[in-house]
């Protein structure tokens, strides 16, 4: 099958490479489901273990060199073969996969049946693709805070993967919801369920005078001085979520009570949950931009690593051709 490999750390042409002659994934355990991947999508989180940003992620995927061969977390296809013990899908089943076990950017991935879900019955394959890692940590972090109808929620990096299904599923909540991105967005993410838009070119949305019952920051660009300020300033719960300035989250958490880390691992009953809810109200994921071949990664790689807040939802890669 056709793959993009991950041999080294680094940078994306020293790291990745695309190669037509690697076996298919066999099952190997009974809860193994076997995918045929039509689209993947890219996550922050790619270019975080691909280079990788923070030491602590070798120990994750190998010391010195990957020990996760084939790369990308988030895909969606065609169910292939199923190991004797899964029972919640059958051959020939559309689902999207959530995997750190990696494996998406190729033409088969095999993922357990509790990293994989079934699309959302609104959207085609290459729309669930955008789903994954990202609009499930939406779904988690809406079900962590369980916050009120008309209670007040500030969602920092609106325009991403995760800042544009935390603005439709809180919208949905019956949440107010005020989203920070780039102006030109205003109006898209309007469209998603933000009630306030917030450009942070024009206004220092850290130091206005509005107060919010909660902050979740999807790009964090504040030291922990300033999280703290901010957050005694708002009165807010606050919840960093994300790699940037990830350490001044940390220190500020220490601290602070109001401030708060937020990890997540795939859970099988959040993409239930996402899939429910999307399927509710027909809500997509908007996708910023597709490459219509896995030979593009290079491309969307450094797309992703360069675009910061410039785009508005996920990149999508065409697998099968």
């Amino acid at each position: 099958m056709k793959a993009v490999m991950w041999r080294k750390y680094g940078d994306t042409k020293k790291a990745l490479s695309v190669e037509s002659d690697i076996a298919i994934p066999e099952i190997t355990k009974d809860n193994q489901v076997l995918v045929k991947i039509e689209y993947a999508s890219l996550h922050p989180g790619d270019d975080h273990i691909m280079r990788p940003l923070m030491f602590p992620i070798r120990f994750m995927f190998g010391l010195f060199s990957p020990k996760n061969r084939v790369f990308g977390m988030n895909g969606s296809g065609i169910v292939h073969k199923v190991g004797d013990s899964v029972t919640e899908y059958k051959v020939g089943d559309k689902v999207f996969t959530d995997s750190i076990g990696l494996g998406a950017l190729s033409e088969y991935q095999l993922v357990t049946d509790k990293r994989c879900c079934k699309i959302p019955s609104h959207m085609s394959t290459k729309e669930a693709a955008a789903l994954g890692t990202s609009s499930s940590t939406a779904q988690y972090i809406v079900d962590l805070l369980d916050i009120k109808e008309n209670q007040t929620v500030l969602v920092t990096g609106a325009s991403g993967g995760v800042g544009s299904s935390l603005v439709m599923l809180f919208n949905q909540a019956g949440v107010i919801v005020t989203g920070v991105a780039s102006g030109k967005h205003e109006e898209s993410i309007r469209k998603l369920g933000a009630n306030e838009f917030i450009d942070y070119k024009k206004t220092d949305w850290a130091n206005d005078d509005n107060k919010y019952d909660y902050i979740v920051d999807c790009y964090n660009t504040l030291n922990s001085k300033g999280i703290k300020t901010m957050v005694a300033k708002k009165e807010s719960i606050y919840y960093h979520i994300g790699g940037n300035a990830f350490m001044s989250a940390v220190w500020a958490s220490i601290t602070d009570k109001k401030v708060n880390l937020l990890t997540y691992d795939t859970n099988h009953e959040t993409m239930k949950n996402l899939v429910k809810n999307l399927e509710k109200d027909e809500l997509k994921v908007p996708i910023a931009k597709e490459f219509d071949s896995l030979e593009k990664v290079f491309d969307a790689m450094d797309f992703l690593m360069n675009s910061n807040k410039s785009v508005l939802g996920k990149l999508v890669i065409k697998v099968q051709q």
